[in-house]
């Protein structure tokens, strides 16, 4: 077993220079035909561990068009707490820092439309056994409960889409929906979702639309040395995050 624990600086900087796949996550985005025209990072909001102090508490998003080869030096130069791509597609993605600024997105005419994801957290359970935890803390039952509830959340989303990937993202599950139908869901429909998926432990705020960032896929989720990865859904139920070697990374194992 592996320990989920804060990533290192000098650990997060040796995962992205030797580890993450770029080429990966290429042909993830090919394979949904859903290139994203913006990428962003968290150098160290939560954890404090930070290459740049002077960028402290800041999101920091990359141009526009930034091409994989970029990001990914842009990834190892930064090494940051949390790797994301942005939702929303845009008429102009060069111009979309004023609109992304004042979170207007779905009234502005440079905005085409925001995938749809559900951010399924074990943060979100209530649990005797850790019911005073920190942020960085992972409870095994709390994500062992989630983890039971992911089929049946899957199979409420697929009553209305099909494209549907399942991402393991460090505590939970992202649902990212690729239909095009579910691109141009206004924000009433997409609150309408979140009521019919409260129970299964949601943050709302992804899925309501107000939120355009999410985790990037084969990224380090640096609050407990996991690796984000897409999973098919029959091997939800067989992952084992403390010990599947497909999750950990390589500084763990050493």
């Amino acid at each position: 077993m592996y320990p989920f624990r804060i990533s290192a600086l000098e650990e997060r900087e040796a995962f992205y220079t030797k580890q993450f796949d770029i080429r990966k996550l290429e042909e993830w985005f090919e394979k949904h035909d859903n290139r994203p025209q913006r990428f962003a990072i968290d150098p160290g909001t939560e954890t404090k561990i930070i290459k740049d102090r002077s960028k402290l508490n800041e999101i920091i998003n990359f141009n526009a068009n930034i091409s994989y080869a970029e990001l990914k030096e842009k990834l190892v130069e930064n090494a940051p707490e949390d790797a994301y791509y942005d939702r929303n597609q845009y008429k102009d993605p060069q111009k979309a820092m004023e609109l992304i600024r004042k979170k207007d997105y779905f009234q502005n005419p440079n905005f085409l439309g925001q995938e749809l994801a559900f951010d399924m957290d074990s943060d979100n359970l209530e649990c005797a056994k850790c019911k005073k935890k920190k942020f960085t803390d992972f409870c095994p039952d709390c994500f062992r409960r989630l983890t039971e509830k992911v089929p049946e959340a899957h199979d409420i989303i697929r009553q209305d889409f099909r494209k549907i990937e399942v991402i393991y993202s460090g505590r939970g599950y992202h649902f990212h929906v690729f239909d095009k139908k579910a691109y141009a869901l206004s924000l009433e429909e997409r609150e309408a979702y979140n009521q019919k998926l409260k129970q299964y432990f949601i943050d709302p705020w992804v899925s309501r639309g107000r939120i355009r960032l999410i985790r990037l896929p084969y990224s380090l989720n640096a609050l407990v040395s996991r690796i984000a990865i897409p999973l098919k859904l029959e091997e939800i139920n067989a992952l084992d995050v403390s010990s599947d070697t497909r999750v950990v990374p390589e500084f763990l194992k050493r």
